[in-house]
């Protein structure tokens, strides 16, 4: 219904950037704004504690940033630019997909793993059997990816999770703490 609203006249010349977890929404906006849509992904945890106040609580916000059109990927050196003069870094990945299936991979074993054990993530690295079950789904959804034509590391995603603050939570869990999923 959303997409309606928007009148295409209005970003004709614009890059549209959607920061949304997953990958399905890169063709539904591609379909209503041909050739102006890059992918975009965001690590950061925040979260809403009440409407309009905004929690942040990781020492970081990391933007990555990517488009396989030519044209589009050319803009987004200016973009970069503008972002990281707010103080954010940004970095351009190598392919839509691959910013996409990276952090898709990373956030589906935390969202899955702090949700189903009621645990931070500090938690599921200390105790050897959960740390098992996470590897093993970083695993299958690098595999998934690779089909998908991003060559994913999962040695690299879960330095990246044994990197996260110990007493980080998926936004997944909290949503189902609040009762809106």
């Amino acid at each position: 219904d959303a997409l309606a609203r928007i009148d295409p006249l209005v970003i004709r010349k614009a890059v549209v950037i959607p920061l949304l977890n997953g990958i399905e929404h890169i063709f539904l906006l591609r379909a209503h704004f041909p050739h102006r849509i890059a992918a975009g992904t965001i690590r950061i945890e925040a979260y809403e504690t009440v409407p309009g106040h905004i929690v942040h609580t990781t020492p970081f916000a990391r933007m990555y940033l990517a488009a396989d059109d030519e044209n589009i990927r050319m803009q987004l050196l200016d973009i970069r630019a503008l972002i990281a003069s707010i103080g954010i870094t940004v970095e351009i990945g190598a392919s839509e997909a691959q910013i996409l299936w990276e952090k898709l991979v990373g956030l589906n074993a935390l969202a899955l793993m702090t949700t189903r054990y009621n645990k931070s993530i500090g938690e599921i690295r200390h105790q050897q059997n959960l740390r098992n079950e996470l590897s093993m789904l970083v695993s299958e959804a690098v595999n998934v990816a690779r089909q998908e034509g991003a060559v994913i590391d999962t040695v690299q995603i879960l330095a990246r999770i044994d990197h996260l603050e110990p007493t980080q939570y998926s936004s997944l869990k909290r949503d189902i703490e609040k009762g809106s999923t």
